[in-house]
């Protein structure tokens, strides 16, 4: 799930219809369930993006370093053979500079915002019992019951 689809079925799902709040309070642990959910696979997702971006780096260090020339994990992965000779210490530099490497981090940087997001909607939806008790608040005053 995208975050422009999380953030589309939340724009529906934070609605508190403030004619029938009995039922925006029997909604909350639907909510909070549901949302919690998302988090759980987000967060499975984002472990899965940090594991393949460990085996990638090594793999591209590996590959920078020329250690996979001649190599059947060469053929495997399709990759021509690297015949550039650089230093040891510059591996890193062109590992980070390499296009997959930056998909993955990119993907990575989303996947920890859809989860920075899911965070902060579960906070929301926390107090969400708090919101209705001063909307009932509120109209008792207006309507001069208090």
């Amino acid at each position: 799930m995208t975050l422009d689809d999380i953030l589309e079925e939340y724009t529906v799902d934070s609605k508190i219809e403030s004619l029938d709040l009995e039922s925006s309070l029997k909604a909350i642990p639907l909510l909070h369930g549901k949302y919690l959910n998302y988090l759980r696979s987000s967060n499975k997702n984002l472990r899965k993006l940090e594991a393949n971006y460990k085996k990638l780096y090594q793999l591209k260090s590996e590959y920078f370093g020329g250690f996979l020339n001649g190599t059947d994990e060469l053929k495997k992965l399709e990759w021509p053979p690297y015949t550039r000779t650089i230093l040891k210490g510059d591996i890193p530099r062109f590992v980070e500079s390499d296009g997959q490497i930056i998909r993955l981090t990119e993907n990575i940087g989303e996947a920890k915002e859809v989860n920075t997001i899911l965070n902060s909607i579960l906070k929301e939806i926390m107090q969400r019992s708090f919101i209705i008790k001063d909307m009932i608040a509120w109209r008792k005053f207006t309507e001069g019951v208090m």
